[in-house]
């Protein structure tokens, strides 16, 4: 009962105040309001006023409308709907790099670093931060960063190509806004997001696709151009189709039998290698697709260590074959066919890319492409300078799919 008592009053109190303030309303109207409108009616029957107070409504209506809406006030003067408003966004940009450059360079890290910026469908270049290649990278805010392309200029001068132990060395031209740089090889990132660089975007290729793979008969082989020795790493993707004794998979023998640098089945249907000497392994070989890596006298297949020998400082007599590989006397060993996935030579030292092969067709004709993107080699041994590497032998090789 007392809660129903207290609901009561409760009402009742309601009710009074709204009759109070209809009362009050009635009071002001009558009194008060009744005589401001009339003054206002009489105001707004002048056209100047009226013109003055339109020319404020639409101001603030474009205001409100480009500022809350996503409106945009148009060159004629109108309202319009649906378009994007200039909202500024303060985004993080992260760029890392490789010592590597596009051009297989090896840069001290000492080397200043330039990091520009480029807005979409401009030339115009803004650098946005300085620092050097041992930063081995650079984070900062940039208004609306995806707006623009991000690229990283090492200032450094290489040398012109030297054989060292093995080792080439290349000059390669590049420029930025006028100026001798290298392109970094870099990863860059809006707010986490990876984004192409313009590099990647653009870069004028040689070829018409990358291919999952080459494969050749037995008669189709590349030469490299390149001298192994104890300071170099061999990494390959490779799948023999058949089991053959005595045929190479890649590199060269040697009059001299402790300095070699190859992968081969051997003639005990084992795999075998060299690396200055050279070993049978003990494990057999076959068709299936592996990874193998020569480096410091090891062999690994696959992640697991297959065969070593003692490693002393050597050069190779000849260059490494890819495919195939040279005898001490100068001709090729037993043609087999094999499907190349890729290939790829570094310093043990620095891991500096000495050559990186992938797998290319161009038109119809297949190659192996140094995505470096320097050096190459015609069928006839001649010298090419975009990084692609003709058959030597005969036929044509075969390919696999475009990726």
């Amino acid at each position: 009962m007392d809660g129903i008592y207290q609901a009561w009053q409760t009402g009742l109190l309601w009710v009074c105040l709204c009759a109070l303030g209809a009362m009050a309303a009635w009071l002001f109207l009558a009194k008060v309001a009744a005589p401001a409108w009339d003054a206002v009616r009489r105001w707004w029957s002048l056209p100047c006023i009226q013109r003055i107070l339109v020319g404020v409504c639409v101001v603030g209506l474009s205001y409100y409308g480009a500022t809350k809406q996503g409106w945009h006030v148009g060159y004629d003067g109108g309202i319009k709907a649906g378009a994007t408003a200039n909202v500024v966004t303060n985004d993080t940009v992260s760029i890392h790099w490789q010592r590597d450059t596009s051009g297989g360079v090896y840069v001290p890290e000492t080397a200043t670093v330039y990091i520009d910026a480029i807005e979409h469908g401009s030339s115009n270049v803004v650098n946005i931060a300085q620092t050097t290649v041992g930063a081995w990278g650079w984070s900062g805010t940039v208004e609306n960063a995806t707006n623009y392309d991000y690229n990283a200029w090492a200032y450094y001068i290489p040398p012109e190509p030297v054989h060292t132990n093995g080792v080439w060395t290349y000059k390669t031209h590049f420029d930025r806004n006028g100026e001798y740089a290298l392109p970094l090889r870099a990863r860059v990132e809006v707010n986490g997001v990876a984004i192409a660089t313009p590099a990647e975007k653009r870069r004028d290729l040689p070829y018409d696709s990358e291919v999952a793979y080459l494969e050749s008969t037995g008669t189709q082989w590349i030469d490299t151009g390149i001298y192994a020795s104890e300071k170099v790493e061999a990494r390959i993707d490779f799948q023999e189709l058949a089991r053959r004794t005595g045929t190479g998979i890649f590199g060269t023998f040697g009059v001299n039998q402790n300095r070699t640098f190859y992968l081969y089945q051997g003639g005990s249907s084992v795999w075998q290698f060299g690396c200055g000497p050279y070993s049978n392994t003990g494990k057999s070989t076959d068709t299936n697709r592996h990874h193998a890596v020569i480096s410091n006298g090891k062999l690994m297949l696959d992640g697991v260590l297959i065969g070593s020998v003692n490693v002393q400082p050597f050069t190779t007599e000849r260059t490494l074959l890819l495919f195939n590989m040279w005898r001490a006397d100068g001709t090729k060993y037993a043609d087999n066919p094999r499907r190349i996935y890729s290939f790829c030579l570094v310093d043990v030292d620095t891991q500096r890319t000495i050559i990186d092969f992938t797998p290319v067709r161009v038109g119809t004709v297949g190659a192996m492409y140094d995505k470096r993107g320097v050096g190459g080699m015609n069928g006839d041994g001649t010298a090419r300078n975009d990084g692609l590497y003709f058959n030597r032998g005969t036929g044509n090789f075969g390919y696999g799919n475009d990726k």
